[in-house]
């Protein structure tokens, strides 16, 4: 227990121990951290009516990375969007009763070198009793240079699958035209899938809130959606993404350009898919890699 004053034990006075001293006192410069805020409607972005889940437009996890990816681009205006590490769906965006009335994008600088600097971000909204609710997490990596794209052993062009379905009209996927790139599966077996895509090129006003600038969120919700393909041929179940360990980005995925997407199935049972995800041109020339 705290000592009393010796002087003061007679006394009437309650006296209030004062506050222990830190053991550790952070010394150098506080780390750069910039905020802003963000009201999302359904009606100023016409590319989530195609990403529907029963009776209600869900924010594409994509586009959320791309709308933070610019964010950081835009706070460190010298650097380029390379990589996010540890994204986390936390809370997806409905556009229901329980969309936010206004989302909050906290950006904290980490690690800054002559090349590269790292921030740390967090989307979340006010609930409805007051409270934090944490929307989407993550770690980037934004890069004065983006490095020359690595190459993927393809194999391909595949012939095309005998009986090749169209997977948005037979329930395996629930997207619609703007965001449908799927063109026809190459190959599907126990250890992944091969997909030939073309993403429909989408104008400014379908982009609406989340524009196309570094990095393309409409082609890259193809490798969602390559999962999903491949957790119906394995399991005949349906799901969502709920983290990227790495997604490392090197060059835009173009609009209306075939382009391929690999996924090399890593574990998986009833519940939990974790797999590899690359989107490449024909030549095996990387775009992205989740």
């Amino acid at each position: 227990m705290p000592r009393l004053d010796p002087s003061l034990r007679d006394s009437k006075t309650i006296v209030t121990p004062p506050e222990p001293s830190p053991r550790y006192i952070p010394k150098g410069p506080r780390p750069r951290t910039h905020r802003s805020h963000h009201q999302l409607q359904e009606a100023a972005n016409p590319f989530v009516r195609d990403h529907t889940i029963g009776k209600h437009a869900v924010l594409p996890t994509t586009a959320v990375m791309s709308r933070i990816a610019n964010a950081c681009e835009q706070f460190q205006p010298d650097f380029t969007f390379f990589r996010v590490e540890n994204f986390r769906a936390l809370k997806g965006i409905v556009f229901d009763e329980s969309l936010g009335n206004e989302y909050i994008l906290d950006l904290t600088e980490r690690a800054r070198h002559p090349q590269a600097v790292t921030i740390e971000a967090m989307l979340w909204h006010t609930g409805p009793k007051g409270g934090p609710r944490y929307n989407y997490s993550g770690i980037f990596t934004l890069r004065l240079q983006l490095p020359s794209p690595p190459g993927y052993p393809f194999r391909g062009p595949f012939t095309p699958l005998d009986g090749n379905r169209n997977c948005y009209q037979d329930g395996t996927l629930f997207h619609g035209p703007l965001l449908a790139a799927v063109q026809r599966i190459t190959k599907l077996d126990p250890s992944g899938l091969v997909i030939e895509c073309c993403s429909p090129h989408l104008t400014q006003r379908d982009q609406g809130q989340f524009p196309v600038h570094s990095f393309n969120p409409y082609a890259a919700d193809v490798q969602f959606q390559a999962m999903a393909i491949w957790a119906r041929y394995a399991y005949d179940s349906a799901g969502l993404p709920a983290r990227i360990e790495t997604a490392e980005h090197f060059k835009p995925v173009p609009f209306e350009e075939t382009y391929y997407v690999s996924l090399d199935v890593k574990s998986s049972d009833h519940n939990h898919v974790t797999a590899n995800i690359t989107q490449h041109n024909a030549q095996g020339v990387v775009y992205m890699r989740f």
